[in-house]
């Protein structure tokens, strides 16, 4: 490997170390707000920095970036467990994989745009499954009662994904010349 590629890695593996470290920080400064009629849900924008990643360094990157942040964040942090980690995984990877492989095949804002809004509405439809299977375990309730909380947590979902994936969007469409210009004059 020439020097120039070494320097050009160890810049993308230093910022995708960055972002999950925001990641991190913005799950403990900014407190999750929680969504009160479905009291185990609560909106926060930890995910805005995993998603810019995936944009930016691809669905790889957002995947590795998204486990290790969850692996903290429910064992650690938030103290949620494994189930929370796999609910976090499950909604998240939907949220990122969608932009994030559209926008490789597509580059362009309008590409991306559609597939943050794509992949708002993947999570919502794929936490629809989720919540009614995994969600009695996790929070004792009877699945009917989940089944009659469907509609707040969709739009919920709706709510928490669109929001963080405009975010992600327009986050990326600031950094990517900022990253791009500092790689440049790097190399």
């Amino acid at each position: 490997m020439n020097r120039g590629m070494a320097k050009t890695q160890l810049l993308r593996l230093t910022s995708i170390g960055i972002f999950a470290a925001l990641s991190l920080v913005m799950l403990l400064v900014i407190p999750g707000i929680p969504f009160p009629p479905a009291p185990f849900l609560k909106y926060d924008m930890a995910d805005v920095p995993i998603i810019v990643a995936s944009l930016l360094y691809g669905p790889v990157a957002g995947v590795v970036i998204l486990v290790i942040v969850s692996a903290i964040q429910a064992f650690g942090i938030i103290g949620d467990g494994i189930i929370g980690f796999f609910m976090h995984v499950v909604a998240s990877s939907v949220l990122l994989l969608i932009p994030s492989l559209i926008h490789r095949r597509r580059p362009g804002k309008l590409a991306m745009f559609v597939g943050l809004g794509l992949g708002a509405v993947g999570m919502a439809v794929a936490m629809i499954f989720f919540n009614l299977l995994i969600t009695p375990l996790y929070t004792g309730l009877e699945r009917q009662v989940i089944v009659g909380m469907l509609p707040p947590i969709v739009l919920f979902n709706l709510m928490k994904g669109g929001l963080n994936a405009a975010i992600a969007g327009l986050v990326t469409l600031a950094l990517r010349p900022l990253i791009h210009s500092f790689v440049r004059r790097t190399l």
